[in-house]
């Protein structure tokens, strides 16, 4: 796999890397059937057993998040993935430009007034619950907090592309010069 960043140049590295390694371990055929227990949960070790899983759970109405950035199956149509495609999903660039792509689009639902380290924690818990609020109320969000032995939460949470960026963000790097 090409670096996260050729896949997504619009987002730090290591933004990406902690959001891989907290979804899915790393791993490019992780399959998450929301609302099935853990020991439930499908386990595939190839592309067509990814495919399968997934295709199987969403036929019976589940909601799936697969890949490397557990991509949800409820964004498969904003992000043009159709059941023929569905393989692509799990190409590890892909799947990180899709998720790069909805955590993007949790940015732009964010206040630009905020500050920088405000809106990405809030991205982070639209990404994973699809508003503000409820990401914080699950935890995940503090999934990010310490993810490194010191320093602030910024710091902790991302790298910036600047490194002379005094906030350890660079809300440039992220979104672009678009804010």
């Amino acid at each position: 796999m090409p670096s996260v960043s050729a896949c997504a140049p619009e987002i730090a590295a290591d933004t990406l890397q902690k959001i891989i390694m907290v979804e899915s371990g790393g791993n490019p055929f992780a399959v998450n059937v929301n609302k099935l227990s853990a020991g439930s949960q499908p386990k595939p070790k190839n592309v067509a057993d990814a495919v399968a899983a997934t295709q199987y759970w969403i036929a019976k109405g589940y909601s799936v998040d697969v890949g490397l950035m557990q991509v949800n199956s409820r964004n498969f149509k904003m992000l043009g993935i159709t059941d023929t495609e569905l393989s692509s999903v799990f190409e590890p660039c892909n799947n990180v430009k899709y998720g790069a792509t909805i955590l993007l689009s949790a940015w732009n639902m964010t206040s630009s007034k905020e500050h920088q380290n405000d809106r990405l924690m809030k991205s982070l818990s639209i990404y994973n619950t699809g508003n503000d609020v409820n990401g914080f109320k699950n935890g995940y969000v503090s999934k990010y907090v310490g993810r490194n032995i010191s320093g602030s939460l910024a710091k902790t949470v991302v790298t910036p592309y600047n490194a002379d960026s005094s906030v350890g963000f660079n809300a440039d790097s992220f979104y672009g010069n678009d804010l």
